[in-house]
């Protein structure tokens, strides 16, 4: 039995928790709220968390699709401590086969994936050379 708990489109989430992981890893998100975090987790396609087994959230991933041909991961969070403990893999693993019958985009900074290239590849994500993201911040 794994020591961590991976949970499939849960029905509660506190955004709280959520607010306090993005701030330990550094994200940049100045507007956040606790109800714009139950919107976008809500109006996901699909979403997974990972939590300890006295529950505390340690890490989600979230993914965009129309089911059908593309699913775009806007985003995988996970606390430093557990990432290399398999946390990642767990949550990434459940979104690509949540989407195994589509074409599955991951968003990622260059320099997570050129350090954790392996891991991606192992994954079957791989760079898309001529892919450029572009983005407007609210």
């Amino acid at each position: 039995m794994s020591q961590f708990q991976l949970e499939e489109n849960p029905e509660n989430i506190n955004p709280e928790h959520v607010i306090d992981l993005y701030h330990l890893i550094g994200g940049d998100r100045p507007n956040l709220s606790t109800e714009t975090i139950r919107q976008a987790f809500v109006n996901s396609s699909y979403m997974a968390t990972v939590a300890l087994p006295d529950g505390e959230l340690i890490g989600w991933i979230r993914s965009l699709s129309d089911d059908v041909s593309t699913t775009w991961i806007p985003e995988m969070v996970v606390h430093p401590e557990y990432a290399q403990l398999g946390v990642d893999s767990m949550l990434l693993d459940a979104v690509l086969t949540h989407h195994s019958n589509t074409t599955v985009y991951f968003q990622t900074l260059h320099t997570d994936f050129t350090a954790r290239a392996n891991f991606y590849e192992s994954k079957g994500i791989q760079p898309m050379p001529s892919f450029i993201v572009c983005a407007k911040k609210v």
